[in-house]
């Protein structure tokens, strides 16, 4: 029997799913795994929203900056935070509620979506299906709650597209437990080690753009076999033209910048207080 050790080792991010629709039994498996994980004071405050027809999987695909991979995958798991009926069950019950008001609150959920999640991941792994995180569903908080009819106190965190993978990628590296696991107290690296180690992790950017995003940006690679065939050509310009040379400046000064993951942050927050959620 497969352990959970060996199941997380080949857990690997697939965006290339085949036709064949995931058979209920399975489906409930890995929902009841999802409700399984841990939470804080046992509260739950969770909602999936199971995302199967094709329209619907359309349009989380709009909304989700158009990935394509998800309107391909038979089955999309909508992940929410859910004050709305946690506080409806306080109320119901004679208790005053207010998650909506406390960050701490709001923290532990988020926290409880992502156990959630990661369950229902590595036990579609081990299921044989294959999965991929969609996280700019932040992004698109208010349209995806009016289209799936999310109410109040009610926000999206996270989807997750599950299906048979039609290929799985390599997996790719990852930094040594020598760079994140440190001893009783923080231990400090200098600027030359974390160089060797996330160089030791991305590579060199070399003039073969495509080998190099096999490691960093593989997203882009299946940009070009599911929607765009000149998707890695029109990266590598912009690669050239903003004088990207390393995996660093690749994800903070093209991927994610700082004015735009600032300003797409001041969007979520004016969207979860839309929602109702106002703890920030």
């Amino acid at each position: 029997m497969e352990s959970v050790y060996d199941v997380i080792m080949r857990r690997r991010t697939v965006r290339s799913f085949t036709d064949q629709p995931v058979e209920e039994e399975k489906v409930l498996k890995l929902l009841d795994a999802a409700m399984q994980s841990p939470s804080g004071g046992n509260i739950q405050p969770i909602s999936i929203i199971r995302i199967e027809k094709q329209e619907g999987r359309e349009k989380m695909a709009r909304l989700a900056v158009n990935q394509p991979w998800v309107a391909k995958s038979p089955l999309c798991l909508l992940f929410c935070v859910d004050f709305h009926r946690t506080g409806k069950w306080a109320e119901a019950e004679g208790a005053s509620y207010g998650g909506e008001k406390a960050l701490m609150s709001f923290l532990l959920a988020y926290a409880d979506v992502f156990c959630s999640a990661e369950n229902a991941v590595l036990c579609a792994t081990s299921l044989g299906l294959g999965t991929v995180y969609i996280g700019m569903v932040l992004a698109a908080m208010t349209e995806i709650r009016k289209e799936f009819g999310l109410p109040d106190r009610v926000v999206p965190v996270v989807a997750l597209c599950v299906g048979y993978p039609k290929k799985v990628p390599a997996g790719i590296t990852k930094l040594p437990l020598a760079a994140m696991v440190h001893s009783e107290r923080y231990e400090e690296k200098s600027p030359e080690e974390l160089k060797y180690l996330y160089r030791e992790k991305y590579g060199d950017l070399t003039s073969d753009v495509k080998s190099y995003f096999k490691r960093t940006y593989q997203e882009a690679l299946e940009m070009d076999e599911q929607a765009r065939p000149d998707f890695t050509d029109k990266v590598a310009r912009i690669m050239a033209r903003m004088e990207v040379g390393n995996a660093a400046q690749l994800l903070f000064k093209m991927r994610y910048p700082e004015d735009a993951m600032k300003r797409m942050g001041e969007k979520i927050i004016a969207s979860l207080r839309e929602a109702g959620i106002d703890c920030l």
